[in-house]
């Protein structure tokens, strides 16, 4: 009787932290993106978590495709372009070759 309320007390506690503790799948940190020497997107954080619905808002011209791109690493395909920070999928670098 006490084993199996251990391990009920042990599973409650697993989901509390599950609750409390959303997954990070995609993790921003201080990124900075320039087309030669114009500074695009400037010291850019965030995270994206798991199962849950993120927007990416703001007028025209403001970067938020440039942003996007980093995610697949397509603005490599534009000459002259760099990056600065990181960009982590669950918990891997994927912002470098």
């Amino acid at each position: 009787m006490v084993d199996s309320q251990l391990e009920m007390a042990e599973e409650n506690v697993e989901i509390e932290r599950e609750i409390s503790e959303p997954e990070t799948i995609l993790e921003v940190s201080k990124l900075n993106f320039y087309y030669g020497n114009f500074r695009a997107l400037t010291n850019i954080s965030m995270k994206i978590f798991r199962n849950s619905i993120t927007a990416i808002i703001g007028p025209s011209g403001c970067g938020k495709s440039t942003f996007l791109r980093c995610f697949n690493r397509m603005n490599e395909l534009i000459g002259e372009t760099r990056v600065e920070g990181e960009i982590l999928m669950t918990n891997r670098d994927i912002s470098r070759h």
